[in-house]
């Protein structure tokens, strides 16, 4: 390259930018180029790595490395639906979405939960939420589900209904956008599909 270093060091120093976490093998050679040696002296500044002989070793601690960083960095993975809004409160959630959810609840055992433990260790008995230092914290889906406002959490949510009066299907339409939280986006698109049903037939055998 122009610059003078090799195409693996630019991508180095390229990705080194952006992130702490790199996994380094270096062959075991007895002989290498000076600007190499002066590339590895950098790589062990900032990271250990690992050398191998032959293409089986370099699979052995691939595989071992990457075991050892999964074991470490997952211990407290958290899945997107789970992971807590560290910006909401009780404040944010919205009985109306919670009675709905609790009266469309047949199974007892959750349906009584609100009335045993309150409404916010229901939440977190349904894993709508947690407490996070003392104060409860909805989650992703949480608030999917609860939220008065979902554009205050930033999470993409958008469901379109669209009623075509004309076969061609673009001349005369009727849309309608919803971005509340789930429960009452189900009541919308009831509310809208009943609307726009207007007809009604009856089969009786093969005739309609």
């Amino acid at each position: 390259m122009e610059s003078g270093i090799s195409v693996t060091e630019y991508e180095y120093d390229l990705f080194n930018k952006a992130h702490n976490d790199a996994l380094v093998f270096l062959k075991d050679v007895k002989f290498r180029q000076e600007n190499v040696n002066a590339f590895i002296e950098k790589v062990k500044g900032e990271h250990s790595y690992q050398t191998f002989n032959d293409k089986y070793e370099l699979y052995i601690e691939v595989r071992r490395s990457l075991c050892d960083f999964l074991e470490k960095n997952l211990i407290n993975y958290r899945s997107y639906d789970s992971e807590l809004l560290l910006n909401s409160s009780c404040d944010d959630v919205d009985m109306e979405a919670v009675e709905m959810f609790f009266n469309s609840v047949e199974y007892n055992p959750i349906k009584n939960l609100r009335d045993e433990k309150g409404l916010i260790n229901a939440l977190s008995t349904i894993n709508a939420g947690e407490f996070h230092k003392g104060e409860f914290k909805l989650n992703v889906a949480g608030a999917l589900f609860f939220a008065k406002d979902l554009s205050k959490f930033n999470i993409p949510h958008e469901v379109k209904m669209v009623h075509f009066f004309d076969d061609s299907g673009f001349k005369k339409f009727e849309k309608k956008v919803s971005n509340t939280s789930l429960i009452k986006v189900l009541k919308e698109c009831e509310e809208f599909f009943f609307k726009h049903t207007r007809y009604i037939s009856e089969v009786k055998g093969f005739h309609r």
